[in-house]
């Protein structure tokens, strides 16, 4: 399969030749965006670093984070792209092409897992080691590497974000994020700030959202979506230059039609700055 899927080089992106870093974690200056040492993580991760990688699995997993969007990695002895049928932005229609914000909006009907996009969003747990549901079939896509590199750090804070490589994904990168338990709003706002700011950081144009604790962790679909809605809206519109898709991946029927029909309605708001209630 042919790796359509490099990142552009707009506004000064990452070359294999330049020397820009990646941040990769929201909370900069916190213990822990820089990665720790490994003796002193806990067992599970000691435990999954300690295991012993082929030479071509090491060759992939030590690739910088900063080069990985621009290779072709069907280049790559090992690699191979886990989903058969990939969704390029290029068959993802927007809302409405003639408005300026909402041209860089979509909705896909199915797995966030399908999008060949710069980056999706990981709606994970705070030890970042995988789980069920959409963290669970992200991590099956990504393959193993993707664990090794989550064991590398201590978790995630809840409403912040961390960025990896999405190695056997069709998109790049993996954007993971913690949601609150139960609705709690303002945490639920600072996952959608903490993405699309780490996003912004590093020049991520096109991102794939899943819809953040509406499953287990129980934050009721319509006031998930229109939170949603409002921050990724926001952004668009006060960073039009920098970002080129937000799209969100709906894998049931009911979150598929709550977007759809909240999105004009909270983009009237968000212009006229009326706060969701």
């Amino acid at each position: 399969m042919k790796d359509t899927s490099t990142l552009s080089n707009k506004r000064g992106r990452e070359t294999e030749g330049s020397s820009l870093k990646f941040i990769t974690y929201s909370l900069q200056g916190e213990k822990g965006e820089k990665g720790e040492n490994h003796k002193s993580l806990s067992s599970p991760r000691a435990r999954i670093l300690a295991t012993t990688l082929s030479p071509l699995e090491q060759a992939i997993f030590n690739i910088p984070i900063e080069r990985w969007g621009s290779l072709d990695r069907t280049s790559l002895k090992g690699w191979r792209c886990a989903v058969p049928h990939p969704v390029s932005i290029s068959d993802l229609p927007p809302v409405d092409k003639s408005d300026r914000i909402l041209q860089r909006i979509a909705f896909y009907k199915g797995p966030v897992t399908d999008l060949q996009l710069d980056a999706i969003v990981n709606a994970a747990n705070n030890k970042c080691l995988g789980g069920g549901g959409v963290d669970g079939a992200i991590h099956s896509a990504a393959g193993p590497l993707l664990l090794r590199e989550c064991a590398t750090f201590n978790g995630c804070a809840t409403g912040q974000c961390r960025l990896t490589k999405g190695y056997q994904l069709p998109a790049r990168y993996v954007l993971h994020t913690v949601g609150p338990i139960g609705e709690k709003p303002e945490e639920l706002r600072s996952c959608y700030r903490s993405i699309l700011s780490l996003a912004r950081c590093n020049g991520l144009r096109s991102v794939g959202f899943c819809c953040v604790s509406t499953g287990v962790y129980g934050y009721p679909l319509l006031p998930a979506t229109r939170i949603a809605l409002t921050e990724t809206l926001r952004f668009v519109a006060e960073n039009t230059d920098a970002i080129d898709l937000c799209c969100f991946a709906c894998f049931r029927d009911e979150e598929y039609n709550a977007y759809t029909s909240n999105v004009r309605d909270v983009l009237k708001n968000v212009l006229s700055n009326t706060p969701e209630k």
